[in-house]
């Protein structure tokens, strides 16, 4: 392969993250919380952050994992209920930064 297509290669890509970074700029920050705190998956459809959202959900079960082995077996529910509500609060701050950070750059880059 030579050069030329290399680099042409490379452009589209940077154009693809390009056109993921304006579409999710053109976001409503207020939706994507109320989403978010409704159901916190919807905030990472309705922002398209799909990584983001199995970033969260496999921090959250290991997280809640370790916590039912190190919990006294009369807790356990307490822990799920806290690992939950956990998650139900970091997904609205989450996407609603990746909102503002987005916007961020594309300002940057124009």
């Amino acid at each position: 392969m030579d050069q030329s297509k290399i680099n042409q290669i490379e452009q589209q890509i940077q154009d693809q993250k390009l056109v993921k970074l304006v579409k999710l700029s053109q976001r409503s920050i207020p939706l994507a919380v109320i989403i978010s705190l409704i159901i916190p998956i919807g905030g990472y459809i309705y922002t398209g952050r799909w990584a983001a959202f199995f970033k969260l959900l496999l921090i959250g079960g290991f997280l809640g994992g370790l916590g039912l082995i190190i919990t006294p077996e009369d807790s356990k529910g307490d822990t799920l209920v806290a690992i939950a509500c956990a998650g139900t609060l970091i997904a609205p701050i989450d996407n609603g930064i990746a909102i503002s950070s987005a916007r961020k750059q594309v300002k940057n880059s124009i």
